[in-house]
């Protein structure tokens, strides 16, 4: 019986950790772009350790799949969810979950049929229609992406993260002036935030004229955006080289009927159709691989690795970023100099290109959670998002005894770890380090106990 109580009690914590954060790698409803911190590892393990699934528990075997989910053993997650469904053929959340392991692996398709046999037993999960639609979004097919979010704001208009998908989607399709009415509705009085985010579109479909516009806005009803600045800088450099590229080339790329940034978008896309699951390190580590040579100046071999990885992770916005960038160098590379120090100016593209990775949205922080407050790790990032940061991860610290909070960032990144600790003016410690240990992560903020006194500074209100 002691037992019993014990297992029912771990059993409920892991049901609460489920529907702690909503994130794409859990077995949280909705899709979304961080990471969730579940319960702790000493209690997954006693869960596993204690849990022999006994055939015929339909939630068991669904509480183990949002185990291997969460920890990214999609395949796993995938084979208990699976057990469930025939256990329990209604069992409406296993199909989401399956849904949200196959988007993960790149399986699409088959992500959208379990969205769709979810729908097909309750028309009204709105999360389901979110879901359904950021799929369609990996995938590169933003009209069926639109219909679905529709969809889903028809069933609960309250979302601001399927309302943002919506303006992120029907932007991708061209319709900018709907996609900026989205954004301003979950914008709320925040005037600036719907014209941080239309930039982001407009960055990512290498409109690089129309992002620093959307930026200066944003800056001119926010001048403190540390976001909308980089914005400007990074849009005004790559339309430097857009139009030095422009200005020097003397035929179209072989097979080429796009001018380039519209040739190179649909090269992203491409990569899209073409991706195939497993490929998510492999993606990484060609990432890297391009950012070595594009920081020393090699931008066809950084082009290439950056096609790579794009092809391997479409999702991958630096990924597509960077192929954008380093085609309109090489272009400038290959062109007839009109210079007479051609090396010079080239050392000089390298240097400016370098600053560039710098100072862009590559710049990753992690946010973890050393004081144990519920929902502060994610509060802060997004206090930091309005901000113009890019946070790629929320996590738990080792404990939650931490007195002090601490900014741990790699040593070339020291101008913007400077520049968050000026957002947080809670935090004083600033610590330096050769590397942190995910790539995507440049800056890591650790949450201590005396930023308990401040957490009403860091919550975002939503509309």
């Amino acid at each position: 019986m002691k037992n019993k109580r014990r297992l029912l009690k771990i059993l409920s914590l892991l049901t609460l950790s489920v529907f702690f954060f909503m994130g794409v790698a859990s077995c949280t409803t909705s899709m979304s772009q961080g990471r969730p911190t579940g319960m702790s590892e000493q209690d997954v393990k006693r869960f596993v350790g204690k849990i022999r699934v006994r055939p015929g528990s339909a939630d068991s075997h669904y509480l183990l799949g949002c185990y291997y989910q969460e920890r990214g053993r999609h395949r796993e997650a995938i084979a208990e969810f699976e057990k469930v469904i025939v256990i329990d053929p209604s069992y409406v959340k296993a199909y989401n979950g399956k849904g949200i392991s196959h988007d993960r692996l790149g399986d699409y398709a088959q992500a959208a049929d379990g969205y769709r046999q979810a729908l097909s037993l309750d028309p009204q999960l709105d999360y389901a229609w979110n879901n359904l639609g950021y799929s369609h979004i990996l995938r590169g097919d933003y009209v069926a992406a639109v219909d679905a979010f529709r969809k889903a704001l028809e069933l609960n208009d309250k979302e601001p993260m399927t309302r943002n998908n919506l303006a992120r989607a029907l932007a991708m399709t061209g319709d900018y002036e709907q996609a900026l009415r989205e954004f301003e509705r979950v914008g709320g009085n925040d005037g600036s935030y719907p014209h941080l985010k239309m930039a982001a579109v407009y960055f990512e479909k290498a409109m690089f004229r129309q992002a620093m516009e959307s930026y200066q806005a944003a800056l001119a009803l926010d001048p403190s955006s540390i976001g909308a600045k980089r914005g400007i800088e990074a849009s005004r450099k790559l339309l430097v080289i857009a139009a030095a590229a422009a200005a020097h080339k003397e035929k179209p790329a072989v097979g080429s009927a796009l001018p380039p940034e519209e040739n190179t978008v649909a090269s992203a896309r491409i990569g899209v159709i073409a991706a195939t699951p497993d490929n998510a390190p492999k993606a990484r580590e060609n990432y890297q691989t391009a950012v070595r040579f594009y920081e020393k100046g090699d931008f066809n071999e950084a082009k290439k690795y950056f096609a790579i990885a794009v092809t391997q992770n479409p999702s991958s916005v630096s990924a597509r970023k960077g192929l954008i960038a380093s085609e309109s160098l090489a272009r400038i590379a290959e062109a007839p100099s009109v210079v007479k120090d051609r090396s010079a100016a080239l050392k000089a593209v390298a240097k400016t290109a370098k600053r560039a990775s710098l100072q862009n949205n590559v710049i990753g922080i992690e946010i973890s959670n050393g004081n144990g407050a519920r929902h502060m790790a994610r509060n802060l990032a997004k206090y930091l998002r309005t901000k113009g940061f890019t946070v790629v991860r929320l996590t738990n610290a080792r404990h939650f005894n931490y007195a002090r909070g601490s900014i741990i960032f790699e040593k070339e990144y020291e101008k913007q770890a400077t520049d968050i600790a000026s957002a947080i003016p809670h935090i004083k410690d600033m610590k330096t380090t050769a590397r942190l240990d995910r790539a995507n992560v440049k800056v890591k903020i650790l949450m201590g106990k005396n930023m308990l006194a401040h957490r009403l500074d860091y919550q975002v209100r939503e509309n």
